[in-house]
C-alpha cells in the first residue's frame, strides 16, 4: 500500500462531529414545535409555511 492509501483510510475513519455536536443537534431539535400544532390556526394558508419547514428542517418537527 502506499502512504497516500493509508492516510486516506485511516482520515476516512475519524469522526467529523463529536459527542457534544450531536447532542446540540438533538437538543436544538426537540425544542422545535410540533408541526401539526405549530400552524394549526392558520387552516390552509398552513400549506405554505408547513412546506418550507419540512424542506429546511429548521421550523417544526414532525
Amino acid at each position: 500500500m502506499q502512504k497516500g492509501t493509508i492516510a486516506q483510510i485511516q482520515a476516512s475513519h475519524l469522526r467529523t462531529d463529536t459527542l457534544e455536536t450531536e447532542l446540540a443537534k438533538g437538543a436544538k431539535k426537540a425544542e422545535r414545535k410540533d408541526c401539526r400544532k405549530a400552524f394549526a390556526g392558520l387552516g390552509l394558508l398552513a400549506l405554505v409555511p408547513l412546506a418550507a419547514s419540512t424542506v429546511t428542517d429548521l421550523g417544526c418537527k414532525w
